[in-house]
């Protein structure tokens, strides 16, 4: 894939597409600018991601606490896989591919823009290609090809199909392919089509998340996230004071939860043993019930002081 822009590029999109020469230089860029919100910030600020929320976003931007980290190796890898995929895609659908370390500012809003991982045109359709790896079926349609809108069932993790809409809100483009690899013999194809008014709502709330959590500094509401923990224990306290009744309800509530976590481990250690008890001594057992789905339960022992318990569909073979 060229790092020059192809002849078949819209002139709208091309002249808001700026290419890095490398990946420092293309950091620092999103670094610089004043509150940049890309792809995956998006959905992080509305809370729409798997992955992080409004916390994280709030403390990389004003907070003490340190980042939660980041599985490099596992970004390395999808990385590493994303030319070959991209390539996969263009023999296979017989699309031309543009891709490299760029990035595509919405027409308007300067800080709003995407760097996704494609440019393709595809039956004379320019539109976007984005390319994922998954390591889990679940949440992803079992076919590819689809063609999908806001509006439809969901055919990709929300936090996925977020990022894409933000991509196509800043190109402007009619659609998207977005690629995902469950391993070599299973890659499918998501075409997602444009939703103007969903794009446009989504475009408001990501403003307002924006304009609240990074440019005027308002902590997000409490929430059970580690970010927000880590925020809060990030607080300098000292010295002491008359209690009042707020920080009374708060420690009640706080003791409630506690002894309500405790019965509920006790209740769960229970109803295991039960179920141990009830397998007897087979590892596996295995149910088809008259709709044919077939279901498992095992236990499996790895090694010391590690046990799981599955209860899960079986997955078929053309998952």
């Amino acid at each position: 894939m060229s790092p020059y822009l192809p002849d078949w590029m819209p002139r709208a999109l091309a002249e808001r597409v700026e290419v890095f020469a490398d990946r420092a230089s293309w950091l620092l860029w999103r670094s610089e600018g004043v509150h940049r919100v890309g792809g995956t910030l998006s959905a992080t600020l509305i809370g729409r991601s798997r992955w992080a929320g409004p916390w994280d976003a709030w403390n990389a931007a004003h907070g003490t606490a340190e980042p939660i980290p980041v599985d490099a190796a596992t970004v390395s890898a999808g990385q590493w896989w994303e030319p070959v995929i991209a390539r996969w895609y263009a023999e296979h659908c017989g699309a031309e591919v543009w891709g490299g370390l760029a990035v595509c500012t919405h027409p308007v809003l300067g800080w709003a823009f995407g760097s996704f991982d494609g440019i393709a045109r595809r039956d004379g359709e320019v539109g976007i290609l984005e390319i994922k790896t998954a390591r889990s079926r679940e949440g992803w349609a079992k076919h590819g090809t689809l063609q999908a809108t806001a509006e439809s069932d969901a055919v990709a993790p929300l936090d996925y199909l977020v990022q894409i809409y933000w991509y196509l809100t800043c190109s402007g483009l009619p659609w998207a392919d977005l690629v995902v690899m469950f391993g070599p013999q299973d890659v499918r194809v998501y075409r997602i089509l444009a939703d103007p008014r969903f794009q446009a709502s989504l475009l408001r709330r990501v403003a307002l998340a924006r304009q609240r959590y990074l440019v005027r500094g308002e902590a997000p509401d409490l929430d059970a996230s580690e970010a927000c923990v880590a925020a809060m224990n990030a607080i300098d306290r000292s010295g002491m004071v008359e209690i009042g009744p707020e920080v009374i309800a708060a420690a009640e509530t706080y003791n409630a939860a506690k002894a309500a976590r405790v019965e509920a481990q006790k209740t769960e250690k229970l109803a295991k043993v039960r179920l141990l008890a009830a397998m007897g001594e087979h590892s596996e057992h295995v149910h088809t019930p008259q709709d044919g789905k077939p279901r498992r339960i095992v236990w499996q022992t790895g090694r010391a002081l590690y046990t799981r318990l599955q209860h899960l569909p079986r997955e078929q073979n053309n998952d």
